[in-house]
């Protein structure tokens, strides 16, 4: 191991045992031999770190001015269609019940926040129209105390843990101001989580009944690969993510590309206005829904009568809320297409974005077809979880043709190595004889 970490850290081109192994250059100066393969597992088990490869590999091709880097990589022409089934793994199960329960998390989470702002808003409703009212009549001061004002107790139908969150705020101006944006973010949020739920029933209803075969497995993967991710990590905090400046170019061609409009000037200016102004109102309310659940959820942390688990849970919800502000698997996924469909100028055209989302309905129909109406019994099911899971290492897989592996000559000669220790030890080979068929 000592030897070949010292031959790996030297010129490759002035070392016999690395050319042989296709690491420098060609030992025979026939332009018909070329270098062999290596098995960085085997240099890996004989000692050799990547680094150390990868330096024996640039000393190799140093010279050249035009490396092949990509020789062993080529995309399938019908994309892995005829390889659907190798993409099942058995773990796809365990991110299917993950990706489930991000829904069912995130969905209860945001729920129960915007009912407690809710709450805490109307309570400050009751409070500023008791209090008005006592000013006017003094008579009215029992009722004021009987709601709760000015007091510690329960006031009418919240529970204790709502006013005490929001009785930490002790400027009533304040309170109320907060409250306001608050109760307008909560009611945004659950609108768009119920619109979400509605469009993601459309998308099934499409799916099950409508005759053209595209829109059917296009709106099941839209439904799978686009509705459940959504509703995994939303909050009105993820609406930055429309203006995120690494996207929003990517959000504006897209934008553009899907209206008629675009084919003349003034409708062009008109939906390049019209999506600047949204973009716009998009940032101002995911900031004012980041305030929001900020204070809200300090305020929980901070109040006495919150119990710990709901606390860490509003945690854990916020943080869930910032990490789904950009879809990361989803952006990967896109990135991947953009470098197979868009060609070399990385930009779509009609004629691209069409054949990207045709193949993207090919993949959602084979692999329903393969497994769904396959005659495995649970094949239905694979076909859930695999159309819930399909990510960008599938896409690659798919892409890419897969390479017949041959024996390199590290592998064979970590064998001859075994071997000839093995060898020399039941004595059948002497220590001279051994290195000289080492050094062979």
């Amino acid at each position: 191991r000592e030897a070949l970490q010292e031959l790996v850290l030297t010129d490759a081109a002035t070392s016999p045992v690395l050319s042989s192994m296709g690491l420098g250059h060609r030992l025979c100066t026939s332009p018909t031999s070329t270098p062999m393969e290596v098995d960085l597992a085997a240099l890996a088990d004989l000692g050799i770190t990547s680094s150390q490869f990868s330096c024996a590999i640039y000393n190799r091709v140093r010279r050249e001015q035009l490396p092949n880097f990509f020789k062993h990589v080529r995309i399938d022409p019908d994309g892995g269609m005829d390889r659907i089934a190798d993409i099942w793994e058995p773990t796809k199960v365990f991110w299917f019940f993950l990706l489930v329960a991000s829904v069912a998390f995130n969905v209860a989470s945001i729920l129960a926040l915007n009912w407690t702002l809710t709450e805490g808003y109307m309570d400050t409703v009751r409070e500023r129209v008791n209090l008005v009212a006592s000013t006017r009549n003094a008579s009215m001061a029992a009722s004021v105390n009987a709601w709760g004002v000015g007091t510690g107790h329960v006031r009418a139908g919240l529970s204790q843990e709502t006013v005490s969150i929001f009785e930490s705020i002790q400027d009533p101006d304040s309170r109320q101001q907060f409250l306001s944006i608050a109760v307008l973010m909560a009611t945004f949020e659950v609108s768009w989580v119920i619109c979400s739920v509605f469009d993601s029933a459309r998308r099934l209803w499409i799916f099950a009944t409508s005759e053209c075969e595209f829109k059917s497995y296009m709106s099941l993967r839209n439904f799978f690969q686009d509705a459940l991710p959504h509703l995994s990590g939303f909050s009105s905090i993820a609406l930055i993510a429309k203006a995120h400046p690494s996207l929003v170019v990517h959000e504006y061609q897209e934008f553009i590309s899907k209206s008629p409009l675009r084919r003349s000037a003034i409708g062009y200016s008109a939906l390049t206005g019209w999506f600047l102004l949204t973009r716009v109102l998009l940032v101002v309310v995911a900031v004012s829904a980041f305030a929001v659940k900020l204070v809200a959820t300090g305020l929980k942390l901070i109040s006495p009568d919150v119990r710990p688990l709901f606390k860490w849970a509003a945690v854990v919800a916020l943080l869930n809320n910032c990490m789904g502000c950009i879809a990361v698997g989803q952006v990967l996924q896109d990135r991947l297409f953009l470098f197979v469909f868009a060609g070399q100028d990385t930009e779509y055209q009609d004629d691209e974005r069409a054949l990207r989302d045709v193949y993207r309905c090919r993949v959602s129909r084979e692999i329903w077809k393969t497994f769904a109406e396959g005659r495995d019994p649970w094949g239905r099911w694979k076909a859930i979880v695999l159309l819930a899971t399909w990510d960008h290492y599938d896409l690659q897989r798919l892409l890419i043709e897969p390479v017949e592996v041959t024996p390199s000559v590290a592998s064979r000669a970590r064998s001859f190595f075994s071997e000839a220790a093995d060898r020399r030890r039941d004595g059948e080979m002497s220590p001279r004889m051994s290195d000289d068929a080492v050094d062979t």
